[in-house]
């Protein structure tokens, strides 16, 4: 964007708003915009901006406002294709331009159907950020999907050790129940005889 870097420091300022869950990577440089494929609403207005190429927004395949109000000098020269390229690249790419912006060069469009309307570099830097981010949510599902199958694992392996437990318990509860009866039948017999040879007179 011709024009961005003098009134505007950096893209990380109030000049620029995202509205997505967190960001990707951090642009050191004020003219990557493309570092920010997750951005959803980009606000440059106010700046001395003239121009805008498409590859400028290509890697921003999730961008859905673009704020390009009072840029006097955007597009001033008359027609131009690079005029008509963006304006072709914002209604394809459903983009909503705040406050109703329109483009010098939108009025004359009957006039330069010479423009080629197509630009293969800007198409194949979209396409590429689509797919980062295809990559990056297929990443995260399979992360989330083995943080399940972890947390699962355990859990049978700590519901298995309290089975087992359980059943090591019971097993020596039943061999209790065996061996009290035939002890107390040992007492109870010792304690007969007992008394049988207390009761017995002792012999001459």
């Amino acid at each position: 964007m011709t024009g961005i870097l003098t009134p505007m420091s950096s893209i990380a300022s109030n000049q620029v708003h995202h509205q997505s869950d967190a960001l990707d990577y951090v642009a050191t440089d004020e003219r990557d915009l493309g570092q920010f494929p997750r951005l959803k609403f980009l606000n440059v207005s106010g700046n001395d901006i003239i121009s805008v190429e498409t590859s400028e927004l290509a890697g921003l395949c999730q961008l859905e406002q673009l704020d390009l109000t009072r840029n006097r000098g955007l597009f001033q020269d008359g027609p131009s294709c690079a005029c008509l390229l963006l304006s072709t690249w914002i209604r394809d790419k459903h983009v909503e331009l705040i406050g109703n912006l329109t483009f010098p060069c939108q009025q004359h469009e009957s006039r330069d159907r010479h423009c080629n309307m197509s630009d293969p570099e800007s198409e194949e830097l979209f396409s590429a950020c689509e797919r980062g981010l295809e990559v990056q949510a297929r990443r995260a599902q399979a992360h989330k999907t083995w943080t399940i199958v972890a947390i699962s694992v355990a859990c049978c392996l700590v519901l298995a050790g309290v089975v087992a437990l359980g059943v090591v318990r019971s097993r020596r509860r039943a061999r209790r129940r065996k061996t009290e009866p035939k002890k107390w039948q040992e007492r109870t017999l010792l304690a007969e005889e007992g008394g049988l040879r207390s009761a017995k007179p002792p012999s001459p």
